[in-house]
């Protein structure tokens, strides 16, 4: 028996939006994260030491993001919250999707968002 079929929305919403927030804190997802990780130089410190900015490289548009401006995103869709709990975490948190190899860090405001879109269009 799925739980979820017996919530109200506002109460599946937020057990769902709670999973999300759980994994990024997964090791799967900081997997994710040091895949995309990239150190630039940002030139030299007072004490002459190298400085170096952390970065992240969108997926698609390939270009480097600070860690706020980037989200790591499933390549396979999560899909909608309907399906049962089960599934819906086996897909989050990519149990038979491929582990990390399913997830992608993409720029918030261009590539994700536009992935979002064509996402909820195919479904």
């Amino acid at each position: 028996m799925d739980i979820l079929k017996h919530l109200d929305n506002k109460t599946k919403n937020r057990i769902i939006g709670a999973l999300r927030q759980e994994f990024k804190y997964s090791p799967l997802y900081q997997e994710a994260k040091r895949r995309y990780r990239v150190e630039k130089h940002e030139g030299k410190f007072k004490n002459g030491r190298d400085k170096y900015g952390v970065y992240y490289r969108c997926a698609m548009c390939k270009e480097l993001f600070k860690d706020k401006q980037i989200q790591i995103d499933h390549k396979i869709p999560i899909g909608p919250q309907g399906y049962s709990l089960d599934g819906w975490l086996r897909r989050a948190w990519c149990i038979d999707t491929g582990g990390a190899d399913n997830l992608q860090a993409l720029c918030k405001e261009k590539c994700h968002k536009a992935k979002t879109i064509q996402d909820k269009k195919n479904i």
